[in-house]
Order: C-alpha cells, then sequence, then structure tokens
C-alpha cells in the first residue's frame, strides 16, 4: 500500500516551533507502524533554521516568495505587540495562498501540521485538506480570558474581571490587525471562510497542546490533545565554558528563546550580577540588541540554548550549529506578550525541571516538578542580596 503524505508546515525561522515539528516526525518516522504508513515531507517560506529540517533527513520543498529577514523581523515585532499594523499585505497573502494551494493539490497530503505557518490554514481550507495545530495553553481562550497573565495582581475580583476584558480586546484587536484581518480578505478571495478570533484561527481540525496536563491544569476543548513536552534534541557540541563551568554554586539557566524582548532580556541579565549563582544565559543576539548593557563579570558568546542534545521550546534566528542546548530540560509556561524561560540545572550535562516566572521581579514557583534531577539551584528576586556570582551570555 502506497504510504500517505503528512505535511509539516513550521515557521522556520522560530526555534521553538521548527523544533517541534522536527520532533513529531522524529516520533513518526521512529515509530514501527506510523513510518510504514507515512511519508514525512517539510515546506517553508524562510528562515534560518531550515538546515534542521535536512540535516534531520527530511525532505523540504522551499515554498515562494521567500520572506526576507526584514520580513522576518517585522513579523515578529507585530506578534510582540512591538509593532502595529499588517504583517503582510492582502496581496501578499493572496500569493502566498495561491502558491500553497498548488502544491497541496499536487501533494494531497493526508493532512498538514503546523504552529503557525501564517498563510496555511487558509491553504488547507482552499485545498480541503485537514489540519492540525501545535500550540501551547498559553494559546487557549482560557488563558486569554484570565488576562494573559498580566493581571493576576489586580485587586478586588470585578475590577480584575475588568482588566481582563480589557486584556483580551486589546490582543484581539492587535492580532486582527497585523494578521487576521488581511487573512481573511485572503480567504474570501478564493471564497473559504474567514477567522472570527484569533482562537478560532489556532483551531484545527486537530489540535495538539505541547505540554503536560498537569502543567496548565487547563481543561481542553473538543479535539485538543496533551502531548506532554516536545524537546528538541539536536547532536549540537556542548560548548568548553559549560562543560568546565564550576559547581561550587547554585547554577542558574536562563533563555528566552527566539521571541524574547530584549530589553527584558537585559534588565534580568543584569539582575545576576551580585547574586550567589553561576547563571547559564544564551541570550547573546539579544543583548547585541540593547546599546551599554551591563553583563555581569564575563560573557560567553555562541548560540542560542545551552547544553548537548536537547533544549527548551524557544526559538531563534541565529545560526543553532553554535547553539548551547541542555539536556533534559522543560519548558517554561507562556506568560503575557513574553515568553520565560528558567531551567534548574543538576550536574554538567543536563538542565532538569522548568520553573514558572511571572515577571522579572517574580520569585520562581515550588514545587520542583517530578523528575527534576541532580541538585536544584536556586533563583531569587533582584533585588536580594548575595555575593558576586559569574554568568556565560549567549544567544536565546
Amino acid at each position: 500500500m502506497a504510504k500517505k503524505v503528512l505535511l509539516f508546515a513550521p515557521v522556520a525561522f522560530n526555534l521553538a516551533e521548527t523544533t517541534r515539528m522536527i520532533e513529531i516526525a522524529k516520533g513518526i518516522r521512529n515509530h514501527a507502524v506510523a513510518r510504514e504508513a507515512f511519508d514525512i515531507q517539510f515546506i517553508s517560506d524562510g528562515g534560518e533554521l531550515e538546515h534542521l529540517i535536512e540535516e534531520e533527513g527530511f525532505a523540504l520543498k522551499r515554498m515562494e516568495p521567500r520572506l526576507t529577514p526584514e520580513k522576518i523581523e517585522r513579523i515578529g515585532k507585530v506578534d510582540k505587540g512591538e509593532k502595529i499594523g499588517a504583517a503582510l499585505s492582502k496581496q501578499e497573502m493572496i500569493t502566498r495562498v495561491e502558491n500553497e494551494v498548488a502544491y497541496l493539490r499536487q501533494l494531497q497530503p493526508a493532512a498538514v501540521l503546523t504552529g503557525s505557518y501564517m498563510t496555511i490554514p487558509v491553504s488547507c481550507r482552499v485545498a480541503k485538506i485537514p489540519l492540525v495545530w501545535v500550540i501551547q495553553s498559553t494559546w487557549l481562550p482560557d488563558f486569554f480570558a484570565r488576562g494573559a497573565g498580566m493581571t493576576d495582581k489586580i485587586q478586588p475580583r470585578p475590577i480584575k474581571a475588568v482588566a481582563d476584558w480589557a486584556v483580551l480586546l486589546f490582543i484581539n484587536g492587535w492580532i486582527r490587525i497585523g494578521f487576521l484581518n488581511n487573512l481573511n480578505k485572503a480567504a474570501r478571495h478564493f471564497g473559504v471562510k474567514g477567522y472570527r478570533s484569533i482562537f478560532d484561527y489556532w483551531r484545527g481540525d486537530v489540535t495538539i497542546v505541547a505540554e503536560p496536563a498537569e502543567f496548565s491544569g487547563v481543561k481542553l476543548p473538543p479535539d485538543h490533545y496533551y502531548t506532554g513536552p516536545l524537546i528538541a534534541r539536536q547532536n549540537f557540541p556542548i560548548p568548553d565554558e559549560v562543560s568546565n563551568i564550576a559547581h561550587d554554586k547554585p547554577i542558574i539557566y536562563f533563555a528566552m528563546g527566539s521571541s524574547g524582548t530584549p530589553e527584558i532580556v537585559a534588565r534580568i541579565v543584569e539582575s545576576f550580577a551580585g547574586k550567589p549563582y553561576r547563571v547559564i544565559a544564551p541570550v547573546k543576539s539579544h543583548l547585541d540588541k540593547v546599546p551599554g548593557v551591563s553583563n555581569p563579570r564575563q560573557r560567553y558568546r555562541h548560540g542560542l540554548a545551552a547544553g548537548a542534545r536537547s533544549q527548551p521550546n524557544g526559538g531563534s534566528v541565529s545560526d543553532p550549529r553554535r547553539n548551547w542546548h541542555g539536556d533534559d530540560s522543560r519548558l517554561c509556561r507562556q506568560t503575557g506578550r513574553w515568553r520565560w524561560y528558567a531551567a534548574r540545572t543538576g550536574c554538567q550535562h543536563r538542565l532538569s525541571g522548568a520553573q514558572r516566572v511571572r515577571h522579572p521581579r517574580a520569585k520562581i514557583q515550588r514545587p520542583v516538578p517530578q523528575g527534576a534531577r541532580g541538585n536544584p539551584a536556586v533563583a531569587a528576586r533582584p533585588g536580594s542580596q548575595a555575593q558576586s556570582g559569574r554568568v556565560f551570555t549567549d544567544h536565546g
């Protein structure tokens, strides 16, 4: 029997999404039954992480038109609310959908899996191909209905409810201007239904939530399924600075992937000065965008996330062949518009037990997640008093 095609459509300028797609594809390829049923293929419209797909041995179709670095930067700023305006024009959306639909009709995949390839949901509607979204619980309506992590300290409850509603209204408006308006125009151009809200857009025929059910406690809508964490496992070398890091103090791993906000990253890195910890912080590309940032003690310049064989699902637009990747790390919950990552490190090459961080001055919450190994690191408030530690900063 001929194999059916499963088409993966990652945003190849975001490491989180690219590695999630790769890990799902590897899981299918490594499954005795699934690999006999499916032929795995990828598409991408641009991004510096496309080589990761090919290095894992998967076929990759480079779609046109390609996203330029300038377009990628604009999309990222619109996505994070740093810029108001359309990420792509109506005509750009239409051209992309037209090319994608032609390829989908040629390939006839059994389904398309994505994590935010902008136009592929519309293309799947036009071509009548089932769509599988891969998301986190922070993309679900329940998270935004509760203020998206921005209103947690507001009291009393009626005032918080108003603030929650205002946050939801703002986010829907910004996403509609940035993405949905022109996507819906493209959908109407091709005679298919558009999207009422970002939550409608993020809903596939099947939706995968890439974290443990216990992580958020959110009750999932129909056709949504928890998978547990999807941890990237690429064979990147461990830099000598990480391999030889002293263990005389607790070790903190701090990274914010490709979607971190440079100014916030800089504030957090500076807050480690004078603290009794050794810090591995692969955030170099973010710090390079902040003039005059004071970096405690010493900076080591490498790639994106620290360690050896895997890393938290954060992204990057720099060359991940020079990254630090941590083994057995866990993804922290996204809070508000920014993604906060903090992992506890136990031994020389292992990072384990993600913590949740609400904002730069928040305490890392207890208890330690089940499965954490080694000596727990301690993260303190930036204002706490302690002697100086060493910070290894890199790119995230």
